[in-house]
């Protein structure tokens, strides 16, 4: 049922997401719906929760070291590049993230959202967890990892919304080229050291160009 529903929202919109349209994709009675949702706004909030929940513990295996000896700036970089990703290996996902984010009025109510903000919170606690370790180990100055764990999110997602665009101009609208320029000019003005940003590129953002134009 959340997957039809993220179908929905990935391909007309969040306001084409309706208690009764869900009901009559599964030939139910939207008074059966109230069983599991006693709202289109608990409907919505269990959507957030579940996506979160789901995108996770894929995050986390994405940014593992793979090496004792691997730049703290990698994981980093390797962060960055699962977000960038998502609108192709995870449209659904993404197009919720999206249209929650970019519509500024407040979808859910306040109680559902603070039921949703646990899972918000522990994911961009794991981002900033990156940038702790980085600046713990000389990679990065001081600073506030949980604002800037914020600021790195806010950014990368304002980029993924170019990449309806490229339609126009695929190489000024490149989502990856734009998102790793992105990551570098941050993680420049945060301290690191442009040698080692350059060798942490080399080892993350190169091979993910490589696989992409194999896949192509």
């Amino acid at each position: 049922m959340l997957g039809r529903a993220r179908e929905l929202i990935a391909s007309e919109g969040i306001e084409a997401l309706t208690l009764g349209r869900l009901a009559r994709d599964f030939d139910l009675v939207p008074a059966a719906l109230y069983r599991y949702f006693a709202s289109k706004d608990a409907l919505i909030a269990e959507l957030q929760r579940s996506t979160i929940e789901a995108l996770h513990p894929r995050f986390r295996q994405a940014v593992a070291q793979t090496a004792e000896d691997e730049s703290p700036l990698a994981p980093l970089l390797r962060a960055g590049h699962f977000y960038l990703a998502l609108p192709q290996q995870e449209p659904e996902a993404y197009a919720l993230i999206t249209q929650l984010l970019g519509d500024p009025r407040p979808l859910v109510p306040d109680d559902e959202a603070m039921r949703t903000a646990p899972a918000l919170m522990a994911f961009l606690a794991d981002v900033a967890a990156l940038i702790r370790d980085a600046q713990a180990r000389g990679a990065l100055a001081a600073g506030s990892a949980s604002q800037r764990a914020l600021i790195l999110w806010a950014a990368l997602q304002g980029v993924c919304q170019l990449g309806k665009l490229s339609r126009f101009d695929t190489t000024r609208f490149d989502v990856r080229a734009l998102g790793d320029t992105t990551l570098t000019t941050l993680l420049l003005g945060w301290g690191a050291a442009p040698q080692a940003l350059q060798c942490a590129c080399d080892a993350v953002i190169q091979p993910v160009h490589e696989e992409t134009r194999k896949s192509l």
